[in-house]
């Protein structure tokens, strides 16, 4: 079964959870899902969204953190 792989930029908005949410929930299961930060200046709002939401980042889920 090939990976998908999918990819969110993010400035760590709410809609953020929506994204990792409707990938979670796919039925194909073999998916990466990068969650790329745009920018030093996101990283706390983008910790802030992920842990309100109680989503881990592991082997399906990837931080991916963009020099500001």
């Amino acid at each position: 079964m090939a990976k998908a792989v999918v990819v969110t930029p993010t400035t760590g908005a709410p809609e953020l959870v929506d994204a990792i949410r409707s990938v979670i929930g796919q039925t194909y299961s073999n998916v990466e899902h990068l969650i790329v930060v745009d920018g030093a200046n996101f990283t706390h709002r983008t910790d802030q969204t992920l842990r309100d939401a109680g989503i881990i980042t592991g082997n399906r889920i990837k931080r991916v953190d963009l020099p500001f």
